[in-house]
């Protein structure tokens, strides 16, 4: 994948703290800017990169891995973005024609507003598709934490579904309660 604004280019997958980010002793990484906190393994997940699309670090990207099973796996990206005053909904709206590169007969499932246990409201879509000759699912949602904007983009097989999920609800609420509103950065 190559879109800056949903993925995280391979030749920016890193796990290397930039000055965007901190690396604290457990191996969570922190975003400077957001103090928003992105632990080594979460939820069944394991962070395997992280880039920065900002120098500033206004624009960054964590992503995570969680095996399925066999062969099976989801892959979720994280956007922390700063954009000002922006609902979730337009945000998602914007970000949606850029989830579906490398896709083909995309469908929409579900798309609603939707409310992070403990958190803001938010934006999501669940959507079909296929890419390889393969069934996928993609999550896509869109939610404020503080004065900050965060968007992620799950993709995974389609007979993993229900799994897939209730994994990334799983992380959304994990991080959720380890990155409480009232603990992030004001906007710069």
């Amino acid at each position: 994948m190559s879109s800056l604004s949903l993925a995280i280019p391979a030749t920016a997958q890193t796990d290397i703290p930039t000055s965007a980010f901190t690396r604290e002793r457990d191996g969570t990484l922190a975003h400077s800017g957001s103090i928003l906190q992105f632990p080594e393994a979460v939820a069944g997940f394991r962070r395997t990169g992280n880039a920065v699309f900002d120098p500033g670090g206004a624009y960054v990207g964590v992503r995570y891995l969680m095996p399925l099973g066999q062969d099976a796996q989801i892959q979720l990206t994280i956007a922390i973005v700063q954009i000002g005053q922006m609902t979730p909904k337009t945000h998602y709206s914007i970000m949606k024609p850029m989830a579906f590169r490398g896709l083909y007969k995309v469908q929409v499932i579900a798309e609603r507003p939707y409310t992070r246990a403990g958190g803001a409201p938010g934006h999501r879509g669940i959507f079909k598709a296929v890419r390889n000759g393969r069934p996928k699912m993609v999550d896509l949602r869109a939610f404020e934490q503080g004065s900050w904007h965060l968007r992620s983009r799950g993709e995974f097989p389609a007979t993993h579904r229900i799994q897939a999920e209730k994994a990334i609800d799983d992380l959304v609420s994990q991080l959720s309660a380890i990155n409480r509103s009232d603990q992030t950065a004001p906007t710069r």
